[in-house]
């Protein structure tokens, strides 16, 4: 529950663990009711299994974020690609920033560079002094939503379709292929010899790049929902479809490939995923953080959950922490922790 503007009730969260406990409290007219609560992180308004390490407000609308060493970069709409220190996740650090002249949608990392899906083109960013960010090459195309790199390749998930982007040499980058699609392709994914385009109402495109320069489409996957994104992890992709999120097995591909499970929202809104070892991280919009055990994928379950203040818009997953934006409230760094902490909201109230 988000709370804004006057409080009309008085209201906190207690802290649980996962035993069930019932709270009962009970207040007389001559006897006032007095609870001793432990303090709580500013932001932990809902929460299950996760818990909040550290947060930082950013410029502009906070979209996309991939973490690398000592460094997470947000892709942050007009506000350009931002740079943030999270060696000390407790405590993460804006160290540096590149304002694009386009709305930064998407972004990937890869070596000394920073390739951002910029609108209007594929900017190429040097990030080799994090504090100070400059661009080395481009590449103007239309609508550019995504990009993903798979070898010498950029892949761009643009508004009608996929591009492929020779980008061996970063200052001088070359559209080498184009095919296009139904649909409003919003993500762009590389596995393999494979490349999945998540494009909306029109579902998920396939490709295979046996040749990278010049993929062959092999089937289009029409989901229920819109398809926002997909993540792959051995043989299952998991596709982010507004309403949820769903498990197809791709082992077989260039088979049809099937649905053998699906998770659904609780907000109805899951526009981003990923994948690590046994579980899935969902971006929910006003919904949250879901983070879903497939270890059987054909039934999904939920493990823990962390509501930002507006709108999750998309996870990357380190080795200890669990890095989220928010559109509004930008990054927060979280901890999987089982079994130890849930907020639960407590309305105190006096009984005649």
């Amino acid at each position: 529950m988000k709370i804004r503007g006057t409080l009309t009730l008085i209201s906190t969260f207690v802290l649980a663990t996962a035993t069930l406990i019932t709270f009962t409290a009970t207040a007389q007219a001559s006897r006032p009711l007095s609870l001793a609560l432990p303090s709580q992180p500013a932001f932990a308004l809902q929460s299950s299994n996760l818990e909040l390490i550290g947060h930082i407000n950013i410029s502009g609308i906070a979209r996309a974020v991939v973490v690398r060493g000592d460094y997470a970069y947000v892709a942050a709409d007009s506000s350009g690609l931002r740079v943030i220190n999270v060696s000390n996740p407790a405590s993460p650090v804006e160290v540096g920033f590149y304002d694009t002249p386009g709305v930064s949608y998407g972004v990937e990392v890869r070596g000394d560079y920073a390739y951002v899906a910029d609108g209007t083109a594929l900017r190429i960013i040097n990030i080799s002094n994090p504090a100070s960010p400059v661009q080395v090459g481009s590449y103007t195309t239309v609508g550019v939503y995504d990009v993903a790199l798979s070898g010498n390749y950029a892949y761009l998930a643009v508004y009608n379709g996929l591009w492929v982007i020779n980008v061996s040499n970063p200052a001088s980058p070359v559209g080498v292929f184009f095919y296009g699609t139904s649909g409003i392709p919003e993500a762009v994914t590389v596995s393999g010899l494979y490349v999945y385009l998540a494009a909306l109402d029109a579902g998920v495109h396939v490709f295979f790049i046996l040749n990278p320069a010049s993929p062959v489409k092999i089937l289009s996957y029409d989901t229920l929902g819109w398809a926002y994104h997909v993540a792959v992890s051995g043989n299952y992709a998991y596709v982010a479809d507004a309403v949820g999120l769903r498990v197809l097995d791709v082992s077989n591909l260039p088979a049809f490939p099937a649905e053998v499970g699906f998770y659904n929202m609780p907000g109805g809104n899951a526009m981003r995923v990923t994948v690590s070892e046994e579980y899935t991280y969902v971006a929910d919009g006003p919904a949250g953080l879901r983070m879903i055990n497939v270890a059987t994928p054909a039934s999904p379950v939920e493990v823990g959950f962390y509501d930002t203040p507006v709108s999750t818009m998309d996870v990357a997953v380190g080795e200890n922490y669990i890095y989220v934006v928010d559109s509004q409230e930008g990054l927060f760094i979280l901890r999987f922790v089982p079994h130890r902490y849930l907020y639960l909201p407590l309305v105190l109230r006096s009984t005649p």
